[in-house]
């Protein structure tokens, strides 16, 4: 009869065993059982988390690109706004935020919450939710209005703005701004 206190020490340490089955003979393979927990240390993730970039990501870069080609002159990251909208329109007192679907929670498929440390995604992506409100709401309090470009949407959000931004330039500007 096998001794199987082995195989349970195995087991105990987190180390599965199985035998495959190659040219009539049979290997053990041993690997080490990896729970949902994050494969990065604190340090590593901390190091991937700060390359995170909060401006002049990908989707930005591609609405600021498109809407310049299109003709059109914004402000960036205007800090005297709430939230400093990603692209701000001062002639027509518009701020348009890109948001990526994942960390402000758009709810479609690239929304999808990590299995990993769900708690602290939770915590994390309804404190953005709950900021996102607040900005736009601030916003709109201070008379501008709020466009949303998500991350999903970015072909059909960057041709939808571009018509209400040629639409805005053929009404009169609102009342206090000059037309230059």
């Amino acid at each position: 009869m096998r001794s199987t206190s082995g195989r349970s020490a195995l087991l105990r340490l987190g180390i599965v065993g199985f035998l495959a089955y190659h040219g009539g003979l049979h290997y053990p393979i041993l690997f080490a059982r990896y729970s949902m927990g994050d494969p990065f240390s604190p340090s590593e993730r901390s190091a991937i988390m700060a390359r995170v970039q909060s401006t002049g990501s990908a989707p930005e870069m591609n609405v600021r690109r498109s809407i310049h080609r299109a003709g059109f002159r914004f402000r960036l990251h205007h800090p005297d706004l709430p939230g400093k909208p990603d692209l701000v329109f001062p002639r027509f007192k518009l701020a348009v935020f890109v948001h990526g679907c994942f960390w402000h929670w758009h709810g479609c498929k690239r929304s999808r919450m990590p299995a990993a440390n769900r708690d602290y995604w939770t915590r994390k992506i309804e404190r953005n939710v709950g900021r996102d409100e607040r900005d736009r709401e601030a916003l709109q309090g201070l008379g501008w209005d709020v466009a949303i470009i998500w991350e999903c949407e970015l072909k059909s959000g960057i041709a939808a703005l571009i018509a209400e931004l040629q639409q805005r330039r053929l009404k009169p500007p609102p009342e206090g701004l000059s037309s230059p």
